[in-house]
């Protein structure tokens, strides 16, 4: 055998088996892929579950805050117009009406007289476990007429 047509067997061997393990690589490759694609899929869903719930969650805290605004405005404009026509204590007034807001009185403060100003302050429970509670603070009282 000349040493062409040897050199064209070796060579002719060697691509036929270079290729039938390229081929076996391949398929390897491509099984060591299955169920990736489901993998990244879950991936994707957990992520958009996490951001859909966070958002959902800061909602609710803004919804909560606005209650509280709203229960500390009614108790402070409450409690001033109690003591203002004397009818009984500012705080124990504030105190009525946040627990029929579903909220709680954290402080209650009167300034002046007979009939001087009542600042409020309120806590909402929101439900949510980084900011269990939502807190605000209102004051009421009379203006004086020039």
């Amino acid at each position: 055998m000349s040493m062409h047509r040897l050199w064209r067997c070796v060579r002719g061997r060697w691509a036929h088996e270079s290729a039938h393990g390229l081929k076996r690589q391949f398929a390897r490759l491509h099984h060591a892929q299955e169920g990736s694609g489901t993998v990244a899929g879950i991936a994707l869903i957990m992520v958009a579950v996490v951001l859909i719930s966070t958002a959902a969650g800061m909602g609710h805290v803004v919804i909560r805050h606005a209650h509280a605004r709203s229960a500390a405005d009614l108790a402070s404009f409450t409690a001033a117009l109690a003591w203002h026509s004397g009818q009984g204590s500012p705080c124990a007034v504030a105190e009525q009406v946040s627990s029929a807001n579903d909220a709680r009185v954290l402080s209650c403060r009167t300034e002046g007289t007979h009939r001087g100003d009542v600042e409020v302050r309120v806590a909402v429970r929101t439900g949510v476990p980084i900011m269990p509670e939502a807190v605000a603070s209102a004051r009421a009282g009379p203006v004086a007429c020039h």
